[in-house]
């Protein structure tokens, strides 16, 4: 919130996903939350399915909400905001721009080069079945990433239409971000200039064979 205080006002409901936490995890992050957007705002909703892809679910949660707003920001606790998101210019845009199904926050269009082709001065696009540099981490200046081919979905901190989540459902496996993607025939931009850094380290694309990453220092 240091670099998104204007997210009070703007978001109208906020809802925790937890699968799993302990209770003092959990209690911390109602605490927490509750504290920013106020109890009225807030609703906890828990996945405690002992299978492992069973917290799944809470992805497919989100069509439930599709019927009560146009638009989700979904931002997992393992991510750092680093500088602000100017929601209110995406939320501006996806309204004039029907065409885009998802505004993804995480772009680094700097490190990109001829890999993506811009948008315009604020986006570049996703540039499948071409790969991109997707950063798994940052810090003290170096940054580590993979090239990916994801088809213009991503679980990364994203606005998304609402509806995306209503028309197709995640399936409990190993690859359920990128079928998704596949199965939703959807068009995403990135911001260019990124707004958060993954901090959950243990658990990106940079580790998944799916993908087959190919990682460098730059």
């Amino acid at each position: 919130m240091k670099h998104n205080p204007d997210l009070v006002d703007l978001v109208n409901k906020v809802y925790i996903l937890d699968d799993r936490s302990t209770w003092g995890d959990r209690h911390a992050m109602e605490f927490d939350i509750c504290n920013i957007f106020g109890d009225s705002k807030v609703t906890t909703v828990t996945f405690n399915g002992e299978d492992e892809f069973d917290w799944v679910e809470k992805l497919n949660f989100l069509g439930n909400l599709s019927k009560n707003t146009d638009y989700i920001l979904f931002i997992e606790d393992d991510w750092e905001s680093t500088r602000s998101m100017n929601l209110k210019l995406h939320l501006n845009f996806l309204e004039k721009n029907k065409d885009i199904d998802l505004i993804t926050f995480n772009g680094w269009f700097h490190i990109q080069g001829s890999l993506v082709n811009s948008y315009n001065d604020c986006y570049f696009s996703n540039p499948f079945p071409q790969g991109f540099k997707h950063v798994t981490s940052e810090k003290n200046g170096e940054i580590r990433w993979s090239i990916v081919q994801v088809d213009n979905f991503s679980l990364n901190p994203s606005l998304y239409r609402s509806s995306i989540f209503d028309k197709e459902r995640f399936g409990k496996t190993s690859d359920f971000e990128a079928n998704f993607g596949i199965k939703s025939k959807l068009k995403q931009l990135f911001v260019k200039i990124a707004c958060f850094v993954h901090r959950g380290e243990n658990d990106t694309l940079h580790d998944r064979i799916k993908y087959n990453p190919i990682n460098y220092n730059i």
